[in-house]
């Protein structure tokens, strides 16, 4: 009887043990569900938080960014009527390149997006299409900072000692209408005022050295400032010469250059109101160029500062020009574009919801190109102040 009371005992104590096990296991499994929801949604909460500042979080902001053939594709695959592209969206080729250059960072398709990664300074930032029209495609605008010695005086292309570019073929529009009877006036400058086209430029053949200190964008401002004059419109244009005119210039500080040219101008003019920062891009002409009416001219990108913290003015007001661009000139703009990650991604455009930074072309492009496409910004940026002076 002894023996049997003892081997009750102990059978307690096993079974004691044994629920105390289960309990501790079950405590630990709710311990780890609570502590894994907790993460879930500090972590949700956290990107809730960040996101809410990105143009991204609005349904609106994150359908620009989505090119129409990706609807089509979604559509076709309800509606088995309408044609499929040659090549789906949903592809495996096109969503293992998404993974990858979303989880790398690095472009398949363009290898200088890897050596970007690698050399501190060089990355720019990342742009999102924020609208976009017909002509817009996850194509957009590429910046990389170009080596030093292109702006060392030893280094300057031939070009240098020339005259400046000659007039082309095609005149400016010689468009007259009344003066301007508003006080509101533009001012066109350039933060990277050496920006050149290899087609313009001799012994250069590398996109990485197109720049020069006669041959370049400053060329564009001077024709859009002559145009609005012609329009009626009151313009001021600054070709400063940031390279030879800052002591110690290096090129990632270009827009705190030219933020001070811009306080300048202000000082001299308060009454300014319409800022245009006016560049060229990096890419090659079949992805800066299109046709009308048998005429080749140099798309168009804007580029909007999301560092601007009333950055959506700014996009508004590149809108309007985008829309009537491409209205008259289908195509001729391929779209409006957000930086935020690196870099400045501000662009001196905090200083008036009016400011826009634009892209003309590319380095592939030709001047006569270049200045067909300025003619017609300057006629509907003239339009669009005409209109708001009339309010």
């Amino acid at each position: 009887m002894k023996w049997l009371t003892a081997e009750v005992e102990t059978n307690k104590i096993k079974r004691f043990f044994q629920g105390l096990g289960t309990l501790t296991r079950l405590y630990l499994m709710l311990s780890f569900i609570t502590f894994s929801v907790v993460f879930i949604v500090g972590t949700l909460v956290y990107l809730q938080n960040k996101i809410s500042f990105e143009p991204l979080s609005t349904i609106t902001g994150t359908a620009a960014t989505v090119p129409t053939t990706v609807f089509i594709d979604m559509m076709t695959t309800q509606v088995p009527q309408l044609e499929k592209a040659s090549t789906s969206t949903f592809s495996q080729k096109n969503i293992t390149k998404f993974l990858f250059q979303f989880m790398s960072g690095i472009n398949p398709k363009n290898p200088k997006s890897l050596v970007a990664l690698a050399i501190p300074g060089m990355e720019r930032e990342t742009p999102s299409l924020l609208y976009g029209g017909d002509a817009a495609t996850s194509i957009s605008p590429v910046e990389y900072n170009p080596p030093a010695k292109v702006f060392q005086q030893d280094e300057i292309s031939s070009t240098r000692e020339e005259s400046p570019a000659p007039v082309p073929s095609e005149p400016a529009p010689n468009k007259q209408v009344n003066e301007n009877k508003g006080n509101k006036s533009v001012f066109i400058y350039h933060s990277h005022n050496r920006e050149s086209w290899i087609p313009e430029l001799t012994k250069i053949t590398n996109p990485d050295l197109a720049f020069d200190a006669n041959k370049n964008v400053t060329l564009l401002g001077k024709r859009m400032k002559e145009s609005f004059d012609k329009l009626g419109i009151s313009a001021t244009h600054s070709d400063k010469d940031y390279p030879s005119s800052v002591k110690g210039f290096t090129y990632p500080k270009s827009y705190q250059y030219s933020k001070l040219t811009v306080k300048e101008a202000f000082a001299t003019n308060p009454k300014l109101s319409y800022l245009f920062d006016i560049h060229r891009d990096s890419q090659g002409r079949d992805k800066t160029t299109v046709t009308i009416n048998k005429k080749d001219y140099a798309q168009i990108y804007f580029v909007v500062g999301e560092k601007n913290p009333n950055w959506e003015k700014n996009m508004e007001f590149a809108k309007k020009i985008h829309d009537k661009l491409n209205e008259k000139y289908p195509g001729i703009s391929r779209g409006i574009f957000g930086k935020n990650s690196n870099g400045n991604g501000e662009y001196n455009q905090s200083i008036s919801p009016n400011s826009s930074l634009i892209e003309i072309g590319g380095v592939e492009n030709t001047l006569v190109e270049s200045y067909r496409t300025i003619d017609i910004l300057v006629e509907i940026i003239a339009d669009l102040i005409n209109d708001a002076e009339k309010v």
